[in-house]
């Protein structure tokens, strides 16, 4: 396996397990090993074995987003989504304790708070002190109860790519047991490059973590017993996933003012703001997809809500760049638009043809791109 350029800390970490036994160059199908593997490295025929899940870091939102081999790229549900902010994760923790407290210790917060705002702590003391003695012995109660404190300790030894982690686990683990095949985790090589490198350093230097500091992203995912596979994922937030070609900048408006219904275009216009998170399609194939989708939309709505009728299929780019990822894994040899350059499609076409020649399979159909 060519040495992958992470960043220092990731490399150790990986050096540090690997230390013991020969690094392997290809997944262990007859081990319970898990490993950091280059896509040349697992055959092609070998990878029907496995139940795909591709990853895709958003760095403008700070999050991870991907999906399924399986799952329907346009539901939201289907999508996974992880925020790896610290702020967000606090929000997520204090609407789990939400949940938990039962109706009396809600209530006996909203007294407190109305007698904190009605001021009489400075009319009349001595009921003050009484009345907050009594609502303080149910909420010592709550807060110390061994659910609030198990949730609090999980919280606070917890780390952002822990829990990121154990959620994907939880997420797809039961898929892929239900396919009866491995799980395996699909990412781009530039997420150990670069920005989210050095963002991994950062988020994973506090003294309380579960697994080693500076840990990288794949080191997570292989200490929970997941298999990841790194690919080179030139072109894929590019190339639009349905048609191959080259995606456009997203221009969009308000039409009369209304958020609901917007005007979309390729090119900078008067009024018209760029969104960085989506690209728009104007090939035939796409135009054709959007305008119809765009009347279907619209047979829903009444005149007034309709939207302007446009032929422009919108994508989100960390869509089509995980979808892309599962094209790549699906692929024996690299997808023709997903070529750098003439070489390399010349090349691919080649052995493209001598595989179909000796009946052999190039590619297997991606159930995400039939939706």
């Amino acid at each position: 396996m060519s040495p992958l350029k992470v960043h220092r800390s990731a490399a150790l970490s990986l050096k540090a397990q690997t230390s013991a036994t020969s690094r392997p160059t290809r997944l262990r199908f007859d081990s319970t090993t898990m490993t950091l593997s280059r896509l040349q490295d697992v055959p092609f025929d070998v990878r029907n074995r496995y139940y795909a899940v591709s990853l895709h870091y958003n760095a403008d939102a700070d999050q991870m987003v991907g999906g399924a081999e399986d799952s329907d790229p346009r539901s939201r549900t289907d999508k996974f989504k992880y925020s790896l902010s610290k702020k967000t994760r606090r929000m997520a923790f204090e609407k789990r304790v939400h949940r938990m407290k039962g109706d009396s210790v809600l209530a006996s917060e909203a007294r407190v708070r109305a007698l904190d705002e009605g001021g009489i702590s400075v009319r009349d003391p001595q009921s003050y002190i009484n009345m907050l003695a009594a609502e303080g012995a149910i909420l010592r109660s709550f807060y110390a109860s061994a659910q609030y404190t198990t949730e609090k300790s999980r919280f606070d030894a917890g780390s952002p790519m822990a829990d990121f982690a154990r959620k994907v686990k939880r997420q797809y683990g039961p898929a892929a047991a239900a396919h009866a095949k491995t799980l395996v985790v699909i990412v781009g090589e530039s997420m150990l490059q670069g920005r989210f490198a050095r963002k991994l350093a950062i988020l994973n230097t506090s003294n309380h973590l579960r697994f080693s500091q500076g840990q990288s992203i794949t080191t997570a995912l292989t200490d929970l017993g997941i298999d990841v596979v790194l690919v080179n994922d030139s072109h894929t937030a590019s190339k639009c996933s349905l048609c191959h070609y080259s995606l456009r900048p997203c221009f969009l408006r308000a039409a009369d003012g209304d958020a609901k219904r917007r005007e979309f275009s390729i090119t900078p216009r008067a009024g018209f703001e760029a969104i960085g998170q989506l690209r728009l399609c104007d090939s035939r194939q796409c135009k054709a997809h959007a305008a119809a989708q765009v009347h279907r939309n619209n047979e829903e709505r009444d005149a007034e809500g309709a939207a302007p009728f446009h032929d422009l299929r919108i994508i989100s780019v960390d869509v089509n760049a995980y979808v892309n990822r599962l094209v790549v894994w699906k692929s024996r040899h690299r997808p023709l638009f997903l070529c750098s350059n003439r070489r390399q499609r010349l090349k691919v076409k080649d052995m493209r043809n001598a595989d179909i020649a000796r009946g052999l399979l190039t590619e297997r159909p991606l159930a995400c791109l039939a939706f």
